[in-house]
């Protein structure tokens, strides 16, 4: 049993000493996708809805309530970034409310009936998300994968309208070959972000999950004046459509785990303390 302390605004003390929790320990934890050690993997942190998850195990505090609000893993000495416990945290100014539902005991599964790339439906038959393994046609939200996962014929779909879409641009782009990945180099034309398409998640009763350009891609500057902007995207190999880390950047969201919804807005991470 472990005793954790937390900086409080609503206790009698400016600390609140939270004590009998039960809690493991790894011994070695390490980003597998980290070139140097400027963004070290330290742990997990159990936000399920399984028994025993934290947030389970504080709920007469917390109120079932608990928020992050994540900066890009690129940003130049980024700032802390809070994750928040109870029922007096401030929502975004301007946020959507979605139900979820849990999944296989402790995940948290949301409906998306769509996707969209450059602001633009897709128009995805829902039966493409489906999974044979899962049974089940949702998407997870999972803070814990770093980047997101669609089924292959959702992947297929999204990986033509992107050819598409760079393909626009003639002599702009070309398209690398890296191991699954879907990547595009620019070898000439405007800098930045121009011309790069944003991907949006369409969910169920209307609410959507725009992830802007610079939020949607891996950027690869290694190879000298060329840039190349990877998908943080895979073709799912366990049968998940999954939401990951890269695309709830600068989005705060705040999830309810009694009467199971999840808010979420666009937010400067990097001023969220």
């Amino acid at each position: 049993m472990e005793t954790f302390t937390f900086p409080s605004t609503s206790s009698s003390t400016p600390h609140l000493k939270l004590p009998r929790i039960v809690f493991g320990c790894g011994t070695k934890n390490y980003n597998p996708r980290s070139r140097d050690s400027s963004y070290p993997l330290v742990g997990v942190f159990g936000m399920g809805m399984d028994t025993l998850s934290f947030i389970n195990q504080i709920e007469t505090q917390s109120g079932g309530r608990f928020s992050y609000c994540f900066v890009h893993m690129d940003m130049h000495n980024p700032p802390p970034s809070y994750l928040r416990f109870g029922t007096n945290i401030k929502p975004p100014r301007s946020y959507k409310t979605i139900n979820f539902h849990k999944f296989d005991g402790h995940s948290y599964m949301v409906n998306v009936v769509d996707l969209g790339v450059n602001m633009e439906h897709l128009n995805i038959n829902k039966r493409i998300f489906y999974s044979r393994d899962t049974k089940n046609e949702g998407f997870l939200i999972d803070s814990g994968a770093s980047v997101s996962y669609l089924s292959k014929g959702a992947y297929d779909v999204v990986a033509s309208k992107l050819d598409e879409n760079f393909a626009k641009y003639k002599g702009e782009f070309r398209k690398e070959n890296q191991d699954g990945w879907l990547c595009y180099s620019r070898i000439k034309g405007p800098q930045g972000y121009q011309n790069v398409p944003g991907i949006t998640y369409y969910f169920e009763g209307g609410a959507q999950l725009y992830v802007t350009p610079q939020d949607a891609y891996m950027r690869d500057t290694r190879q000298g004046s060329k840039v190349t902007f990877c998908l943080a995207t895979l073709e799912t190999k366990v049968g998940l459509n999954i939401i990951g880390a890269f695309h709830q950047v600068n989005y705060k969201f705040i999830f309810n785990i009694k009467d199971k919804t999840l808010q979420f807005g666009r937010d400067d991470c990097a001023k969220n303390n």
